[in-house]
């Protein structure tokens, strides 16, 4: 089996830091899928539901890769398998021609979103020349994940697209499909310490979103870290969806965090009255 990306175009979401909206990163484009130059696994043994490590990792053609408890540490969960009834092995491109196809609308069905408006990417694992010669492994395995790695939990019906409560994340000058969430125990630069979700069938915007903000944000940000905004050394950010992507997410919070760009921080804000 060779494992390969499906990266549709990922879109920006609104970013803000203080009290002042900046400007939405610029949206990474969509690559065309490649073959790792790792050795292609066998896959068998796995099935939907499975989670498993990233099989760009390697595990050579001795053995097939396993499934891991989706509990655990891990990089990827299997979303769908398609079988191949082909009597020859099916050119590269039209494998990757039947994963777009089958693949996408499966994550979607999977996970609740598009996977455009997704934090999980979505790749597949299909046979090469080697693995084509047992019958059991002529199938397009669909998995969705990070190839980083860390994952606990399932991916299904999980449609956040933001940082969680009491997570700490590394810088967020980035797309927020980008920020990367770190241990609050080690170094970090921010740490999220409110949240409230929306129920309104649009993004809140100008005053509104102002009041919003004051409310949660600004607020919250006093009651955590036990002075104001204005008198502490650290900034707090927020993040939530644009009007444009509004309908098409289904993370609709308002996410706020405290901390600081230049990072370093050690444990968790709250209480830090400074």
């Amino acid at each position: 089996m060779f494992p390969r990306l499906l990266a549709p175009l990922v879109t920006g979401l609104v970013l803000a830091a203080g009290c002042s909206a900046t400007t939405p990163p610029a949206s990474p484009a969509a690559s065309t899928p490649t073959a790792p130059a790792t050795p292609s696994p066998t896959v068998t043994a796995l099935k939907v539901g499975d989670c498993t490590a990233n099989p760009e990792a390697g595990t050579g053609t001795s053995g097939p890769l396993q499934a891991l408890p989706c509990s655990k540490p891990h990089a990827y969960e299997v979303f769908a398998i398609l079988e191949i009834s082909d009597a020859e092995l099916p050119q590269p491109d039209e494998l990757t021609a039947r994963a777009t196809k089958e693949c996408l609308p499966a994550f979607t069905a999977y996970v609740g979103v598009e996977s455009e408006y997704s934090r999980y990417s979505s790749i597949y694992l299909a046979p090469d020349a080697t693995t084509w010669q047992d019958p059991t492994e002529r199938r397009i395995t669909c998995l969705a994940g990070a190839a980083d790695g860390g994952l606990v939990g399932s991916v299904k019906s999980d449609t956040a697209i933001f940082p969680a409560l009491g997570e700490c994340t590394a810088r967020q000058d980035v797309s927020p499909l980008e920020v990367v969430v770190l241990p609050c125990t080690g170094k970090h630069s921010y740490e999220v310490y409110a949240e409230k979700k929306l129920t309104s069938t649009t993004a809140p915007s100008g005053e509104a979103l102002t009041k919003l903000v004051t409310s949660v944000c600004d607020k919250g940000f006093t009651t955590f870290v036990g002075t104001t905004a204005a008198k502490s050394k650290y900034e707090y950010t927020y993040f939530i969806a644009d009007a444009a992507l509004w309908p098409k997410v289904k993370d609709h919070r308002l996410v706020c965090s405290v901390g600081s760009p230049q990072g370093g921080i050690t444990g968790s804000l709250k209480g830090a009255k400074k």
